[in-house]
């Protein structure tokens, strides 16, 4: 390791014939550990294994494009040019540009096919293991290097088995190690039930995963229940036109309803009665509760939906809650830390098991450099008002000292309602806003203190 001129860390060959052989998950152990030597930001690649640290020198996440297997005649034209190329068999390091000087063949254009783009994020990896690469061709058939252990045989390259795994987590290692062991199941479905616990409730938890066969072709990736994909969601966003938003209410839901409209390309207003932000968010202490996050999975808590519901059931009155609104936070909850992790970069990295938990679930900051805990509900607030100001300029405006005292509609022939604007009391005055869509995000469960009140009527 040596420095270049512009005093970046290198790893150079001193000879060129040499060579590192590194056998099974030893390469994507062996990319983890030059990562974590290297500064960041850097991107780490060997051999289709890869790690990112920090984000793309222009600021944008990591990107690389997943490509398309070769099809079994392309393959088999692979094969040829290895032969001619002079490689003794049985065994065969297949790859494309070997076969840049066959006239006949037509792999050589620019018209590459890829399955997917993939965003990476701070400390993510990539594996891919495949069947195309190197083989085994015996008495005119093809087979993988890789193995299945139960039937105890080489994979057999053909149109519906496996052709290749991709598996996104935070250690190149496991994801090497997953993506192998997937394609040794042979079968998509089989790989796909191999591949899903280890979303939740492991120590690197996988993130993402491409399963492929060549039939179809037929292409299989990770979905996370309740979760809109990226794609989705830009597509959702797409069809958005201009629109004027009121968020009534500047606590923690507030602010994000806020960002996320403001993010679908709306103009917002957000009005609080306070004369500062936060509202009871800010207040909080205990921290934010969620199962099945990445927090969890690298402390090894073993965490379940039906845990999560079950304790969250028997908080109601009664054990009564309302089943689709239990589900809904449950689904949500991990990827809603997850926001604040990445989005906002909000350390939620340590866990507290509260009374009616069964398992470490509740989310809070580590303390300070002097050892001091951090008041959680005020830095999640205070860091999204800083974004909401410096981010989103122009987009979200806040107003605070506006109380909102009623809802403006109108009615239409049907005799249906819907709501166009608010109703604000501001320093004595009495005066309307106008909107396109209203959120309300005022909590208020606390202050209903009268005698048929929402917590008299709920929570007595």
């Amino acid at each position: 390791m040596s420095e270049d001129k512009g005093g970046l860390l290198c790893i150079r060959k001193k000879h060129i014939d040499a060579r590192l052989d590194l056998s099974g998950i030893s390469k994507g152990w062996a990319v983890d550990e030059i990562a974590s030597k290297l500064p960041s930001p850097c991107y780490v690649e060997w051999g289709g294994d890869i790690k990112v640290r920090g984000q793309h020198p222009s600021g944008r996440p990591w990107i690389i494009a997943v490509p398309e297997p070769p099809t079994l005649d392309e393959l088999h034209k692979r094969l040829a040019s290895a032969q001619k190329a002079g490689q003794k068999g049985p065994v065969y390091t297949l790859s494309d540009h070997e076969q840049k000087d066959d006239d006949d063949n037509d792999d050589n254009s620019n018209s590459k096919k890829y399955l997917a783009i993939l965003e990476l994020q701070d400390g993510d990896a990539v594996a891919t293991s495949g069947d195309y690469e190197k083989i085994i061709y015996k008495e005119g058939k093809m087979y993988s290097h890789v193995i299945n252990p139960q039937l105890g045989r080489l994979l057999q390259l053909n149109q519906v088995t496996l052709a290749q795994s991709v598996v996104v987590c935070k250690s190149c290692m496991f994801a090497d190690a997953l993506a192998t062991a997937a394609m040794s199941r042979e079968d998509i479905s089989s790989a796909r039930t191999l591949l899903e616990p280890f979303r939740t409730g492991f120590r690197e938890p996988v993130t993402d995963f491409i399963l492929y066969a060549r039939r179809g072709p037929r292409i299989v990736r990770m979905l996370v229940p309740g979760l809109e994909q990226k794609e989705d969601r830009e597509r959702r966003l797409a069809r958005h036109t201009p629109a004027k938003v009121i968020v009534v209410g500047s606590g923690l839901a507030g602010m994000s309803a806020a960002i996320e409209a403001a993010d679908a390309g709306a103009s917002v207003i957000i009005l609080e009665k306070e004369s500062k932000t936060g509202g009871n968010s800010a207040k909080a202490t205990s921290g934010i509760s969620g199962w099945g996050t990445e927090t969890q999975a690298r402390q090894g808590v073993a965490d379940e939906e039906r845990l999560f519901e079950r304790d969250t059931f028997l908080s109601g009155l009664g054990g009564q809650s309302t089943p689709s609104l239990v589900r809904t936070l449950s689904t949500k909850s991990a990827p809603a830390i997850h926001w604040l992790l990445h989005r906002f970069n909000i350390p939620l990295t340590v866990l507290s098991q509260l009374g009616g938990h069964s398992a470490k679930r509740t989310h809070r900051a580590p303390p300070d450099e002097n050892g001091r805990p951090v008041p959680i509900g005020f830095f999640i607030m205070k860091t999204l008002r800083d974004a909401v100001e410096n981010e989103y300029k122009g987009n979200i405006e806040i107003k605070c000292g506006h109380s909102v005292t009623s809802l403006i509609h109108k009615v239409d022939e049907h005799n249906v309602k819907t709501v166009t604007g608010v109703q604000v009391k501001t320093e004595g005055e009495i005066r309307e806003i106008n909107a396109d869509a209203v959120v309300l995000a005022t909590g208020g469960f606390g202050c209903s203190l009268s005698e048929d009140g929402l917590m008299a009527r709920f929570r007595p």
